[in-house]
């Protein structure tokens, strides 16, 4: 077909696309906007790699895989900032990536808990909404990714925060502390909201002392796998509360 009659690429899905080049011109249909957006990305690389001169081809292309993510730790050394952040967003959207998360421990400056992340030169919520909006421009989901059980060493070791260490690793939350759901509620409140994606990476990998301590006799009581399912049950429930799924 002519390059101005290219058919819609109905059969490839919303993130799919058809690329035609030819004697008469280039053309690109995609089954969506994402599609389209990908098959331009296809196009800048074949005139990265080929110049100004193209040979003659047809590209018909959709993802294996409907989410391709990519997880940068923002909470270890230096923390990135938004220029560097946003030069990201625009580099993954090129190579066709379509979910970011930025792991966080305390590196978010959370408004009604600003000792949390105190001398770490967080990320601030209006960076997060600037971040969050080049994102979908570029049809990436910014998904909120924030450990909800270990991983607090910083956290716990503060003295408004200490009473809900479960042990004096000072790594997991006390499970067994109703105080900590109350935090994870106002965290989450105050974390969530500016980003518009209904999804939560809760993390809670590694909790290595849970069970040692603040709740032991609940873990002698019911198991340690049943005391890690019940956290996790009550951080969905207070996900679902801050419309997330988890």
């Amino acid at each position: 077909p002519a390059p101005g009659r290219l058919r819609p690429p109905d059969d490839l899905g919303p993130q799919g696309y058809r690329l035609l080049v030819s004697a008469e011109g280039i053309a690109i249909a995609g089954g969506g906007d994402a599609g389209l957006f990908y098959g331009v990305q296809t196009l800048i690389q074949l005139v990265a790699q080929q110049g100004r001169q193209l040979p003659g081809m047809t590209i018909v292309d959709r993802p294996a895989l409907p989410v391709r993510g990519f997880m940068l730790d923002v909470s270890r050394g230096k923390v990135p900032t938004l220029r560097t952040l946003m030069r990201l967003a625009q580099t993954l959207a090129h190579f066709k990536y379509n979910q970011l998360q930025l792991y966080i421990e305390h590196t978010f400056r959370f408004p009604r808990h600003p000792e949390i992340s105190a001398g770490a030169d967080p990320i601030t919520p209006e960076e997060i909404m600037r971040l969050d909006a080049l994102c979908r421009a570029h049809h990436i989901e910014l998904v909120p990714n924030l450990q909800s059980l270990g991983h607090h060493r910083r956290l716990l070791s503060l003295p408004r925060y200490a009473h809900l260490a479960e042990t004096s690793w000072r790594w997991s939350f006390a499970t067994a502390n109703e105080e900590t759901f109350a935090l994870f509620d106002e965290l989450y409140g105050d974390f969530l909201a500016p980003f518009s994606s209904r999804w939560l990476n809760i993390g809670a990998d590694e909790p290595w002392d849970l069970g040692r301590g603040q709740s032991a006799a609940l873990t002698a009581e019911i198991g340690v796998g049943r005391v890690y399912l019940r956290h996790v049950k009550r951080l969905h429930a207070l996900a679902a509360k801050h419309g997330r799924n988890i």
